[in-house]
């Protein structure tokens, strides 16, 4: 009995830093997913804030 217990205790700790590995990977893939649709987003929007041109109250004094 003494060592099913103690083979019983091993496999549950085994599968518990199993477990405990792949979801922090699969955490890690998910954050740097989104931290890259981020950067490509923030890139997109400054492309068009740039493709506009300047705005503001001075914007069509600096055309002329």
């Amino acid at each position: 009995y003494a060592l099913y217990k103690k083979m019983t205790q091993a496999a549950i700790l085994i599968q518990s830093k199993f477990r405990s590995y792949y979801e922090q990977k699969k955490f890690q893939q998910s954050r740097r997913a989104a931290v890259l649709i981020q950067q490509y987003y923030r890139s997109y929007k400054e492309y068009e804030r740039v493709k506009q041109g300047p705005r503001g109250p001075g914007a069509l004094n600096t055309k002329i």
